[in-house]
């Protein structure tokens, strides 16, 4: 995170998928800078784990110049995605980053899984992206928590090709989503990614990233 905060108020910073993990470690990092201070929320789809993350945080850093927050947030949960938004629009206005760290990952998985990893990694992060875009700032940034296993390298050689079409758009990405167990029939397990879905989920995430993203962000 850029130390230099050149405005008159902390950056507003949302974590998802705060409780554990690499969201929990972003907000140690923020929590342990002494020179630039933060207004950080974190989120977890638990409240009673979302909330003893906060006490942790809060107690292994007492005198850190940043405001840590805790909000429930389901990102595969609709009325939650709404009542986040809603409650960022009255209660903050306005958002500086969005870190979407929330996902899941298998080590191996049943055909409903791989559903609902493409569902949780790439559907829903994109669904609270979309929403969020509004409430940004004029110079807001959003981080895609993403692994190497997103190359597409990694990737069976249809969704390979599919990913590779110089006519990608969401509509299409979203295509490949809902019809993704036809896309990974040739993937290939590896040590590295035995599965198809968190592979897959990841380079459907970084297209959308990469091509779609940053047209709506102008």
């Amino acid at each position: 995170m850029d130390s230099q905060n050149t405005t008159s108020t902390p950056r507003k910073i949302v974590v998802t998928g705060a409780n554990k993990g690499i969201g929990h470690q972003i907000i140690d990092t923020l929590l342990a800078e002494n020179t630039t201070p933060y207004d950080i929320i974190l989120t977890a789809r638990n409240p009673a784990l979302g909330q003893k993350a906060l006490e942790t945080l809060q107690a292994k850093y007492p005198n850190s110049p940043s405001k840590l927050t805790y909000h429930q947030l389901d990102i595969t949960d609709d009325n939650s995605v709404s009542a986040f938004a809603d409650w960022i629009r009255t209660t903050q206005g306005k958002i500086d980053v969005l870190v979407n760290n929330a996902g899941i990952k298998y080590r191996k998985s049943t055909d409903e899984e791989k559903k609902y990893t493409i569902q949780t990694n790439f559907t829903s992060v994109v669904k609270l992206t979309e929403k969020l875009i509004p409430l940004l700032s004029a110079d807001g940034k959003i981080i895609q928590i993403s692994t190497t296993l997103a190359q597409l390298g990694f990737q069976g050689e249809t969704l390979r090709k599919a990913l590779e079409d110089p006519a990608l758009d969401l509509k299409r990405l979203h295509e490949i989503a809902d019809n993704f167990l036809q896309f990974s029939q040739d993937f290939e397990p590896s040590q590295l990614g035995p599965e198809a879905s968190y592979p897959g989920s990841k380079a459907l995430l970084n297209f959308y990233s990469n091509t779609v993203l940053p047209k709506q962000l102008g």
